[in-house]
């Protein structure tokens, strides 16, 4: 039988090639969305992953990047993951004294 590559669909969390949209969304139903098996979704975008733990790296991401942007030095540009981090950094700009 020839099927249309039209009618193919890929599982976008597991990679899995189905025909049409009714058999993707019953495979996603059984297999992704079990209560034993739970989707776990990233709050700050729409990804998505059954392994918890991918959903914890990906979140740290968001995470790291919004915390970089918060600490930007106001000398030379460079930007940190951390308040500390930041003032530590600004004391090489800080005009040196002399005792």
């Amino acid at each position: 039988e020839h099927v249309r590559k039209s009618e193919e669909r890929i599982c976008d969390i597991c990679g899995h090639t189905f025909i049409g949209e009714e058999s993707i969304a019953k495979h996603r139903k059984e297999k992704h969305e079990k209560p034993d098996n739970p989707l776990y979704r990233c709050k700050v975008c729409s990804f998505t992953s059954p392994d918890r733990k991918k959903i914890f790296c990906h979140v740290q991401k968001h995470t790291q990047a919004k915390s970089t942007i918060r600490h930007l030095c106001e000398s030379c540009g460079r930007s940190f993951a951390n308040q500390s981090v930041l003032r530590n950094h600004s004391l090489q700009h800080a005009p040196k004294s002399h005792k």
